[in-house]
């Protein structure tokens, strides 16, 4: 079965670097500029993405706001943040609300596969037990 990852980022080039970096994987990734797109597409259909990666600081709606929208939406959902402007604090507030890891930029393509696939595992766990 082949996985589906949301890639949300605002910087084009970013966005479809770490879908590439995905796809390359094994993974279907699609990338989105607009949070608010992905946003329709996820509550049109709760179960289409396993795994989102989404940057921290966007317009209009910003990482940790996705983060909160996406999980009300499907609360099992494994999303990782992904900044340039990474500090402990930041990271503390994305894990307090749900976030499943955190990524710093420039991403590490062996540690961001290395974090889809724990965040992959994760979830077929939950969906386990």
């Amino acid at each position: 079965m082949t996985t589906k990852i949301a890639v949300v980022d605002d910087a084009e080039r970013m966005a479809e670097v770490l879908a590439m970096v995905l796809r390359a994987a094994g993974h279907h990734a699609t990338a989105y500029r607009e949070p608010a797109v992905f946003l329709d597409e996820l509550r049109a259909e709760p179960d289409r993405f396993d795994v989102v990666l989404t940057d921290l600081k966007m317009p209009q709606i910003d990482g940790l706001e996705l983060l909160r929208r996406a999980l009300a939406v499907a609360p099992e959902l494994p999303i990782i943040l992904v900044t340039a402007h990474g500090t402990i604090a930041t990271a503390i507030e994305a894990m307090k609300h749900g976030a499943f890891d955190y990524l710093q930029k420039p991403v590490d393509n062996d540690k961001c596969r290395a974090t889809v696939q724990r965040a992959l595992q994760h979830s077929a766990l939950a969906r386990e037990n």
